[in-house]
């Protein structure tokens, strides 16, 4: 029962870190100075920005089904949530270079130790055992 609390902790915060990233990133974005910004753009202009919300929509969805999933302790959870990270993890390789502050930098590492510690909770710990 203490690592379903422990998990259910950990589902908690990566859900809080995600949505302040989200909600907070494109107010931390007003950071960067105006003349760095537009150099950027200028530099790496935004191709299908509509295409790329769509594919991230998806994305977020699929790891709220994961955070329901893994909450109740559904195989299907945890399938959901890894693939969601996984598939962002390989996309990584095809992103553009990244313009961000050092505050969305900072929530974007503590989203990802949380997220690698959900990973280890679900997959590797005795509670993978529960998982049905």
């Amino acid at each position: 029962m203490h690592q379903i609390r422990i998990l259910r902790m950990l589902i908690s915060l990566d859900a809080m870190l995600t949505a302040v990233g989200v909600l907070a990133e494109p107010l931390w974005e007003e950071e960067i100075p105006a003349a760095l910004r537009a150099a950027y753009n200028e530099a790496f202009p935004v191709e299908n920005a509509l295409g790329i919300a769509l594919f991230m929509l998806v994305l977020l969805l699929m790891v709220l089904a994961g955070y329901a999933g893994m909450w109740r302790l559904k195989q299907w959870g945890r399938l959901a949530y890894t693939t969601a990270c996984a598939v962002d993890v390989i996309c990584l390789a095809f992103y553009k270079p990244v313009l961000m502050s050092g505050m969305a930098l900072s929530l974007a590492m503590a989203t990802a130790f949380s997220g690698g510690a959900l990973l280890a909770m679900v997959w590797i710990s005795d509670l993978r055992k529960e998982f049905r």
